[in-house]
């Protein structure tokens, strides 16, 4: 966080602060985590409620908090209403600090792009790029506050559990190029449909200022109508169709885009033509932003993994993990089998759960399985409730696993060094854990 004083953050809350000069240099949500010069925030959430561990965050250090009820203490606690609000406020006043913010959203691949883009616009300049799962009302101030003096561009992921959630965080963030990477089936358990995920990933663009740049896919079906919701914004389009602005010309790993300013040749280090795809949305924002083809591919050919997706690892008995279980839906779900397909040796799936598919969650998880055995893989895991479902319907040689740990002594017994194992599954299902224990380090 750039320095500032806690009357400068009072007066942000239209708060009128009379107290000791205090300065700070960090926000933190967690009293557990509290570094030098951090204003402690208090939130209210649904397991824990942070204005119970104000003291305890002064305690440890934090030079001044942020509450919703009255705390004495000898240190400053500014009240509020509601501490949520108070943190947007916050990082809607640090925004202006940047000079360029990109915000991206779609079904899947956002956080790739955000990591291809991250790479890319660092090679110019210093960039502030959200974290792990920090894509919502509280991750994405925090993200946006936690920039420093050089920080000069934020690259922004922006998630939403239902209509309405885009819209709150464009209006703490105004970026000034916006991204939809596609729209699948995800969290149609709270949308209850496709077309009503795309109606809230249309927000980044309804709540955009009428002069943001608008990035779209324009292979995804839901082009028409997001280019409808557009209007008279700059738009900017990437994809196979021959119509978009920005396209890659190779059918193999190379990628050849052409671009405004030249020609982009680059060797794309991250498995799977889906990645081709979200390498030509990052391209396309790399162009909306000006940046030299020399850097765009430098860019690109440092991007080796992102944690979670699609990452090679050194297995027990010799053999290869391919480590995809951060998170899942149909659609990356069968992006990544297609990966498996392409490999050598024995072709190994460990298919975890897919969760917030409502209705059509059993009908989605047999799509999947279906898609899997037909692909002639050597053999095929199921762990989970609705993954075991479909594999009984499915009538086909399919082991189904109890449990992790199951699963791991299955794994640790049978896996030879020949064999390739893709695990994959919903976040909830936790099978990092199962990577984590096959894991051979060194």
């Amino acid at each position: 966080m750039r320095q500032c004083s806690l009357e400068k953050v009072a007066k942000v809350l239209s708060l009128n602060y009379k107290g000791e000069h205090v300065f700070v240099n960090n926000i933190s949500t967690d009293s557990r985590n509290i570094g030098k010069d951090t204003l402690f925030v208090a939130i209210k959430g649904e397991r824990f409620d942070g204005n119970d561990y104000v003291e305890q965050a002064l305690a440890n250090g934090a030079v001044a908090a942020i509450a919703e009820r009255e705390i004495s203490n000898e240190k400053p606690v500014l009240v509020v209403e509601n501490s949520i609000e108070a943190l947007a406020k916050i990082a809607s006043e640090e925004r202006n600090s940047y000079d360029r913010v990109i915000a991206i959203t779609g079904s899947n691949g956002k956080t790739t792009v955000k990591e291809i883009v991250k790479s890319i616009v660092s090679e110019s300049c210093r960039v502030v790029a959200t974290e792990g799962n920090y894509n919502n009302e509280i991750g994405l101030p925090l993200t946006i506050i936690s920039g420093g003096e050089e920080d000069s561009v934020l690259v922004l992921e922006m998630g939403a559990r239902k209509p309405g959630d885009i819209k709150y965080l464009m209006q703490i963030a105004r970026p000034d190029i916006v991204l939809i990477n596609n729209v699948s089936d995800a969290h149609l358990e709270t949308f209850g449909s496709r077309d009503k995920v795309a109606e809230t990933k249309g927000e980044i663009i309804t709540a955009a200022a009428a002069d943001t740049s608008v990035v779209l896919n324009r292979d995804n079906e839901y082009y028409e109508y997001f280019a409808e919701l557009a209007g008279k914004r700059p738009l900017f389009t990437f994809g196979s169709n021959e119509e978009a602005d920005i396209i890659n010309l190779s059918e193999k790993d190379e990628m050849v885009v052409p671009v405004p300013t030249g020609k982009v040749r680059a060797k794309l280090n991250l498995p799977g033509r889906h990645n081709l795809q979200n390498a030509l949305a990052a391209i396309t924002i790399a162009t909306c932003l000006g940046i030299p083809v020399e850097k765009i591919v430098s860019g690109l050919e440092k991007i080796t993994e992102v944690k979670g997706r699609v990452n090679r690892k050194r297995g027990v008995n010799g053999s290869c993990i391919i480590d995809d279980s951060y998170n899942a839906n149909p659609a990356s779900f069968s992006a990544a089998i297609d990966i498996l397909k392409e490999e050598s040796g024995k072709k190994w799936l460990l298919f975890g759960d897919m969760g917030e598919l409502g209705t059509d969650e059993a009908k989605l998880h047999k799509k999947v399985l279906d898609k899997a055995v037909a692909s002639k893989l050597d053999r095929i895991f199921v762990i989970g409730k609705n993954s075991i479902k479909a594999a009984r319907e499915n009538n086909e040689n399919v082991t189904e696993l109890s449990s992790k740990s199951a699963a791991v002594a299955l794994f640790k017994e049978e896996l030879q060094e020949d064999v390739t194992l893709l695990i994959k599954g919903s976040r909830f299902m936790g099978l990092d854990e199962i990577v984590t224990d096959l894991e051979v380090n060194g």
